[in-house]
């Protein structure tokens, strides 16, 4: 009798354990960062030199896996992505950029940037003349 309590019991806790994984898979947890994220990167540039600059566009699709990092364009601008939350993630850049549009701080060094869910974020780097622009998009897959 005490051994069909037992294994009752261990039936019961593994059928639970199932019902857990099965009812939670693919939803992410704080915990496990895993959500089901792409990041869009649409690529740009500015000229204050060329009358009429008409710049080429490129965007690219990436799969959001933290701790992985990206390579954007042939100039080597990395993004690393170094955290995934419920509603945002953590970029860090390999070279400075600005998210403001007050102006041009040429001494910025802020590499780390956060980027909300369904929202653009647009980030240029820091110069007067010419410059580069991305804009990241993250969506659900």
């Amino acid at each position: 009798m005490k051994k069909n309590v037992i294994i009752i019991g261990i039936v019961v806790l593994v059928v639970i354990g199932v019902l857990v994984l099965f009812l939670t898979r693919g939803k992410g947890t704080e915990e496990t960062n895993d959500y089901n994220y792409k990041l869009i990167v649409r690529e740009s540039s500015w000229s204050g030199w060329v009358k009429n600059y008409t710049p080429e566009e490129k965007t690219t699709e990436y799969d959001v896996v933290k701790g992985k990092e990206y390579t954007i364009n042939d100039y080597s601008f990395k993004v690393t992505i170094l955290d995934v939350k419920k509603d945002r993630i953590v970029i860090k850049t390999s070279q400075p950029l600005l998210g403001s549009t007050n102006g041009v701080d040429l001494n910025s060094t802020k590499t780390e940037f956060e980027l909300y869910l369904d929202k653009e974020l647009k980030l240029t780097t820091p110069t007067l003349d010419a410059g580069e622009i991305y804009y990241f998009t993250l969506t659900n897959k």
